[in-house]
């Protein structure tokens, strides 16, 4: 995760407005990486987070999700063509 935080704190510093910044991610998510959106977010940028990278629920995006009130969350529901 260290290096999506060096990322996102890269993405900060050179910010131009209107920005949109898209995560798709999987792994733990950690306060660094809830501190480094919300600082994105503050900033004006439009964070939006993918919702369940793994086959076992949500993943570190719920965490980040649940975090971050402003993030948009982007969902695919599977289902079957009849």
């Amino acid at each position: 995760m260290s290096d999506i935080v060096t990322g996102l704190e890269w993405i900060l510093e050179n910010l131009e407005l209107p920005a949109v910044v898209l995560m798709s991610i999987g792994g733990d998510a950690t306060l660094l990486l809830d501190q480094a959106c919300e600082a994105l977010v503050t900033a004006g940028a439009t964070v939006v987070v993918a919702a369940g990278n793994d086959d076992e629920g949500m993943g570190a995006n719920a965490v980040l999700i649940q975090a971050l009130d402003q993030a948009l969350q982007i969902s695919v529901v599977l289902g079957t063509c009849i």
